[in-house]
C-alpha cells in the first residue's frame, strides 16, 4: 500500500515537472485522477504537484538563461536571427505588462 502511494506521488511529481517544461504532459489529469481515487492526502497531492511544477519552471528559466551561451556552437538548434527575433518578441510582449505593474524602472524600460 505504501509503495502504491509513493508511486502515485512520484507519478504526479514527474508529470507536473514535465508539464512545466517544453514536454507536453497532462499533470492536471493525473492530479484529478489521484484526487478522485481518494487514497492520497489532498494537501500532499497539491504540494507535490506545486513542487514539480515549480522545479519544471526553474529548469525552463535555467535553460533560457544559460543555453544561449552556446548559440555559436554548430549543434545549437536555433539560428542567431531566430533567437534575436524571439528575444525582441518577448520584450515587446512583456514591456506593457511591466509598465502596467509599475516594474518598468526595475527592468530598465
Amino acid at each position: 500500500m505504501a509503495d502504491n502511494a509513493a508511486m502515485d506521488y512520484l507519478l504526479l511529481f514527474t508529470s507536473a515537472l514535465l508539464a512545466a517544461t517544453l514536454i507536453p504532459a497532462q499533470s492536471e489529469a493525473v492530479l484529478v485522477g489521484l484526487l478522485l481515487n481518494g487514497q492520497s492526502a489532498f494537501w500532499l497531492l497539491i504540494a507535490v504537484a506545486t513542487l514539480g511544477n515549480t522545479l519544471g519552471s526553474v529548469i525552463n528559466w535555467w535553460l533560457g538563461r544559460y543555453l544561449e551561451h552556446f548559440q555559436d556552437k554548430r549543434w545549437f538548434p536555433v539560428k542567431a536571427a531566430s533567437l534575436a527575433q524571439a528575444v525582441w518578441g518577448v520584450g515587446v510582449v512583456s514591456a506593457p505588462l511591466a509598465q502596467h505593474l509599475g516594474l518598468s524602472q526595475s527592468v530598465g524600460l
